[in-house]
């Protein structure tokens, strides 16, 4: 692999910008556009003042400094230069490493250059991607439990243990005749059920994780005047939304970021549901409808002051098998009926219940009991993974009795050959395309 480059900063105007540079020699590689200030050999890892030129002269001055490898992030020298954050001096830097021999990375290329030479695994680059990603301090704290090991630990205990079983089972089919070499069926069935249960345990936490990381959308649905943009924009605490009694106002999806508690929750005003002749109105109305489909939670908005429970019972009909919430709003008003038990009231114009359905949206999402230090996960293909080896370690456990150790034996093999594509001893091709493919570039 030969010497690549990317930006490591955001795109735009700043204070500083890095640019990093990976491969082997990379240092020599960049040489035509280093210019040392100051005479002296290179430093590893102690920055030096540099001027950076191209082919037209000089067209900035900064630092730079140089990690040899095999003790850098990629296991290759890596060079990180900083440079003052205007766009244009990057696009010159970039040019004039690319005209020195030096090829733009593609997205993920340093972190996957780290696992390739083994300086992490696939476990620390997944929490690479999250702690970039996260939207919240529990998504980060996610990312942090892999980078600090408590993942891979997990990983490595479930591992050691399937060892152990199959080792077991491997006795019985080479010495059955010596006791030593075996225990009972009903410690081998336990271990393996333990497993499963750990296993799947930790793979259930994994839709909470990914809100943690990514934020949760959530769609309010419901018919026309519930007051559902007055509501959204309460939730918001911004005039995001236009307001209007005219039937039929909101057309389209409008869209907008709001905390609710730690979760970073997009909500999605729609079009009010009811029979209409304006095609652009029906439009809308279908817009909406696929994209309350689309979203984790529905807000079901209802006008307090218009339903019956003949009308209550027709709005729940169609999204109950959808995690929802209903919320009952202008309460304050004239003939308001009294919300049924588990739905929310709400009144958008004073506020009032807004905090308390700001409460009810975080524990639909994430639920209500009290985050703590336990293990969770936010990869999609961990989740998988984890789901696959608690199957195998059931189907091991119930082959034993009828089909012997030989059938359960290879049950747990393949368990273990499951665990080890979480961390890339086995199957690390087939998955780092995909997993790198979500990377930013230059990471």
């Amino acid at each position: 692999m030969g010497v690549v480059v990317a930006p490591a900063t955001g795109w735009g105007h700043a204070a500083l910008a890095l640019v990093r540079a990976t491969g082997p020699d990379a240092l020599t590689q960049l040489g035509p556009v280093l210019e040392p200030m100051y005479p002296g050999p290179w430093v590893p890892r102690v920055p030096r003042r540099v001027r950076f030129r191209d082919e037209k002269g000089v067209f900035d001055d900064g630092l730079a400094c140089w990690w040899p490898g095999p003790n850098s992030y990629t296991g290759e020298d890596l060079v990180e230069l900083s440079v003052h954050g205007n766009p244009r001096i990057v696009e010159r830097l970039l040019s004039a490493c690319v005209v020195s021999g030096a090829s733009m990375a593609e997205a993920g290329e340093f972190t996957r250059r780290a696992v390739v030479a083994g300086r992490i695994d696939l476990l620390e680059a997944e929490a690479v991607d999250l702690a970039c990603r996260a939207t919240s301090d529990q998504g980060l704290a996610i990312a942090r439990s892999a980078f600090e090991g408590r993942l891979g630990g997990f990983v490595g205990d479930v591992r050691q243990r399937l060892v152990e079983v199959a080792a077991e089972l491997e006795a019985r089919l080479d010495w059955p005749a010596d006791e030593w070499a075996t225990v009972g069926d009903p410690v081998v069935t336990s271990e393996m059920k333990q497993l499963a249960e750990l296993c799947e345990g930790l793979a259930a936490t994994a839709t909470v994780g990914r809100r943690y990381v990514e934020g949760a959308t959530v769609a309010l649905v419901g018919p026309t005047n519930a007051g559902k943009s007055s509501l959204f924009n309460a939730l918001l605490g911004d005039e995001r939304a236009l307001v209007h009694e005219l039937p039929g106002t909101t057309r389209d999806v409008v869209e907008s970021t709001t905390l609710c508690g730690p979760i970073q929750v997009r909500l999605f005003d729609t079009a009010g549901e009811r029979e209409t002749d304006n095609p652009v109105e029906r439009a809308g109305i279908e817009h909406a409808r696929k994209r309350a489909e689309e979203s984790d939670l529905l807000l079901i908005v209802l006008p307090a002051d218009q339903m019956t429970d003949l009308s209550i019972a027709d709005h729940l009909q169609r999204p109950r098998t959808r995690p929802h919430l209903v919320v009952f709003n202008r309460i304050d008003c004239p003939g308001a009926v009294t919300p049924p038990e588990g739905s929310c009231a709400t009144c958008a114009i004073t506020g009032e219940g807004v905090e308390a359905l700001r409460d009810a949206i975080e524990d639909s999402l994430v639920g209500s009991t009290p985050r703590s230090e336990a293990l969770q996960i936010a990869s999609v293909r961990q989740q998988e993974i984890l789901i696959k080896t608690g199957s195998l370690c059931r189907e091991a456990r119930e082959a034993l009795a009828p089909g012997g150790p030989a059938v359960s034996s290879d049950y747990v093999h393949e368990a273990i050959e499951a665990i080890d594509r979480l961390t890339g001893r086995l199957g690390r091709e087939d998955v780092l395309s995909a997993l790198f493919s979500r990377f930013c570039i230059g990471k």
